[in-house]
C-alpha cells in the first residue's frame, strides 16, 4: 500500500482533530504524504544526503525522496552524485544506495517468515546490511546483467558498471551470499555439508560425493569480480580494511574516510577508535595496524612469506587484532607450504587497553 494521497489541507484537518501530525508536508496540491508506518511492501529512507529521486511505476514525473518516504515495487531510485540514502523495511534489513546508483524495486514483499525481494541494480553500489532468513519459500536477489547475487543475512557491498563489460564487484565482510554467473554458483561464508565434494579456495584438496559435485567455500573479507557473466579470478583478494571501516560508517551516516595507496589518512584520534573496534588496543597500536596493512600490500603483490611475517609481527604486538587474524589463518588455509601453524593464528580475545 503507497502512501494515501490527499489534499494538504483536508489531511492536516483530520491529522489534528485526531492529535497526530505528518512528518512532512507535501509542498505542492496532490502530491503525497508521508506517515510514520510503512507496510509489508514498502521500503522506508531511514537516512539521506543530497538528491535522490524515485520514478513510481505508471507514473511520468519523478519527485525526490525526504526522510520516512517510502519506495515499493515497480519504483525505479536514482540517486545523484554526491548524494546517499538508507532504507530500512519493518524487519529490520538496511539497504544502501551509494552516490551515482540507479535500482529498480522489480519485487518488494515480507510477510511472517518469508520475503520475495528482487532489485535490479542498474549501476552503482549498493551496501547491505540485512537479516538472516530461514524460510525455503524467502528469496532476495539482485540482479546485475547476466549475474544474480542471492542473499541471506549479510554484509556486503555490490558494485556494477555496466558500460565496462558488465563488471560486477562484489566486497563480502560476513554473512550468506551466493552469486550465479552464467555457468556457476559460488557461495560465500557457507561451509559445505560433510561429504559434499569440497573444493575451498585456499585449500585445494577435495573430498568427492556420490554426486561429484564440487562446492567452494568462499571465506569472509573477499572480493571478487565479474566481467560480462563471467567470473575474472577465482582466487579471491582480501578486502582493504579501509573500505570495512566505510561501509560501518555508511550506516552511521558519516562521512567516508580517504585512503592514498595503503595508508588510511585519519586523525589520531579517529584511528584509535577505529582499531580498538576491531579489538587492537594499549602499546603499540599505531604500529600493529603498519604491519597489518604491510602484510596485506604484500598478500596482494603475490609475497605470500613475507605477509605471513607481517602479520605475525602485527599479532605479536596485538594478539587480539581480529583482522590481522583472519588475515593469517586466511594465509594458512591458501598456501600449507607455508607451515603456518595453528597456533599463530588462533588467539583469544583479549580485552582492549587503553593507550
Amino acid at each position: 500500500m503507497r502512501l494515501q494521497t490527499f489534499l494538504v489541507p483536508t489531511l492536516t484537518i483530520l491529522l489534528f482533530q485526531a492529535g497526530l501530525a505528518p512528518f512532512a508536508a507535501a509542498e505542492e496540491p496532490g502530491e503525497k504524504i508521508v506517515y510514520g508506518k510503512y507496510d509489508n511492501n514498502e521500503l522506508a529512507v531511514d537516512k539521506m544526503d543530497g538528491t535522490i529521486m524515485v520514478q513510481h511505476h505508471g507514473e511520468a514525473k519523478p519527485f525526490a525522496l525526504q526522510t520516512l518516504s517510502t519506495v515499493e515495487k515497480g519504483d525505479i531510485v536514482t540517486v545523484y552524485d554526491g548524494s546517499w540514502v538508507i532504507f530500512k523495511d519493518h524487519r529490520g534489513d538496511r539497504i544502501g544506495l551509494d552516490s551515482n546508483t540507479t535500482v529498480a524495486v522489480n519485487d518488494f514483499y515480507i510477510a511472517g517468515p518469508s520475503r520475495d525481494i528482487i532489485f535490479l541494480l542498474q549501476k552503482g553500489s549498493m551496501i547491505l546490511k540485512t537479516s538472516n532468513v530461514d524460510s525455503k519459500q524467502s528469496f532476495f536477489e539482485v540482479d546485475t546483467g547476466s549475474v544474480v547475487t542471492s542473499i541471506n543475512g549479510v554484509e556486503a557491498i555490490l558494485t556494477y558498471y555496466p558500460d565496462e563489460n558488465e563488471h560486477l564487484e562484489v566486497q563480502y565482510f560476513r554473512g550468506k551470499l551466493k552469486v550465479i554467473d552464467k555457468s556457476n554458483e559460488y557461495k560465500f561464508g557457507e561451509m559445505p555439508k560433510v561429504g559434499s565434494n569440497i573444493k575451498n579456495l585456499r585449500d585445494k584438496g577435495e573430498t568427492p560425493d556420490i554426486n561429484d559435485k564440487q562446492l567452494d567455500y568462499i571465506p569472509q573479507w573477499s572480493e571478487l569480480n565479474w566481467e560480462n557473466g563471467v567470473l575474472l579470478d577465482k582466487q579471491p583478494t582480501t578486502v582493504e580494511e579501509i573500505v570495512n571501516v566505510n561501509y560501518k560508517r555508511f550506516f552511521d551516516g558519516e562521512d567516508p574516510l580517504e585512503a592514498v595507496g595503503n595508508n588510511i589518512l585519519l586523525g589520531d584520534s579517529i584511528l584509535m577508535a577505529e582499531l580498538r573496534a576491531h579489538g587492537v588496543g594499549g602499546a603499540g597500536i599505531k604500529e600493529a595496524n603498519t604491519d597489518y596493512q604491510r602484510g596485506l600490500k604484500a598478500y596482494r603483490e603475490g609475497r605470500f612469506s613475507e605477509a605471513k611475517d607481517w602479520y605475525e609481527q602485527a599479532l605479536a604486538a596485538q594478539p587480539s587484532y581480529h583482522n590481522a587474524q583472519s588475515a593469517l589463518q586466511r594465509l594458512a588455509q591458501e598456501h600449507p607450504e607455508l607451515q603456518i601453524d595453528e597456533s599463530d593464528w588462533k588467539f583469544e580475545k583479549q580485552p582492549a587497553k587503553n593507550p
